[in-house]
């Protein structure tokens, strides 16, 4: 009998450069490690230094996380150092089983893997340490009915308390906590709802 693969979840979230796939960098990451009843195994965040040479800078990206070129440029680690911390965070905390499968949960979890793939691929030359498959927590709010898909319309609906913290939005383990409260609503939510 083939053997199931466990999940590894992470809620995560990342801020970057700009918005561009094709010219943007990674440079902040949080990542809340969760065991199999989401309570979180492990926090971390990253500032990763950003790269002009090689990646571009746009000034609404900076609006919204407010990380300064300035800083980028220079209070973060390296992005290598930055993925190998990830990565020996991630079997310290799971075993080498975890690699290749783990998930990640965030509000347009695809944006956060596509980059954080991007960067895997220039400065590690491994295969990837995360699964392809994600847990959107936007798309899962978006079948709940007009309006549910945003991180904020599912702060409302499941009224969450004490989140909304104009100072601390949009810095990436700030936003991973938002993630993950979201998601344990949303699992919460189908659990009692469906027949």
């Amino acid at each position: 009998m083939k053997q199931i693969k466990k999940d590894y979840l992470i809620a995560a979230d990342g801020e970057f450069s700009g918005l561009d796939y094709c010219s943007a960098q990674l440079i902040s990451f949080g990542a809340i490690f969760l065991d199999e009843n989401l309570n979180s195994l492990h926090k971390e965040e990253w500032l990763i230094n950003y790269k002009p040479e090689e990646y571009s800078w746009c000034d609404e990206a900076e609006e919204v996380h407010k990380i300064s070129k300035e800083n980028a440029l220079t209070h973060g680690v390296e992005p290598e150092v930055f993925l190998n911390d990830f990565e020996q965070k991630i079997i310290k905390t799971y075993g080498t089983e975890a690699v290749g499968n783990i998930k990640i949960i965030a509000s347009n979890a695809y944006n956060d893997l596509i980059f954080l793939k991007k960067l895997w691929e220039k400065y590690k030359k491994e295969d990837f340490i995360c699964s392809y498959r994600t847990v959107d927590i936007s798309s899962i709010g978006t079948l709940m009915g007009d309006g549910y898909g945003s991180t904020r319309s599912l702060v409302s609906l499941f009224d969450i308390e004490s989140i909304d913290d104009e100072e601390k939005r949009h810095t990436a383990l700030y936003d991973a906590e938002v993630h993950l409260k979201i998601y344990k609503c949303l699992k919460e939510h189908f659990a009692k709802n469906l027949i």
